[in-house]
């Protein structure tokens, strides 16, 4: 379902479309740029797009702070595709998750 659907029924789309390979032909007439990942919620949350500092190579990362009702907690979506091979760094920058949300929250209240 196109991601403006869902926001023209009323619900919140945070998204981080998949970033475009280096020698993509992005001006072939053909080129289309598919992926990414997506959070979509109610649009009684309040939602704050974190930022890490850096952003992994092996899987795609969106890091979102959720509040409402004077509660918060931090969703990170991650995604790697099955259809690629794993790289032996995945481990190591999936272990690095929690360390990434951490910093990205404290930098961001």
């Amino acid at each position: 379902m196109p991601l403006r659907r869902l926001r023209a029924g009323g619900l919140q789309v945070v998204e981080r479309a998949r970033p475009v390979p280096p020698k993509a032909k992005v001006d072939d007439i053909h080129f289309r740029d598919y992926g990414g990942v997506a959070l979509i919620t109610s649009s009684a949350l309040r939602l704050t797009v974190l930022t890490p500092p850096l952003q992994p190579n092996t899987f795609e990362l969106l890091c979102v702070r959720i509040a409402v009702g004077g509660k918060a907690c931090i969703i990170a979506v991650v995604y790697r595709s099955g259809s690629e091979k794993v790289l032996a760094s995945f481990p190591e920058e999936l272990g690095t998750v929690h360390v990434i949300i951490f910093y990205a929250d404290r930098h961001h209240r």
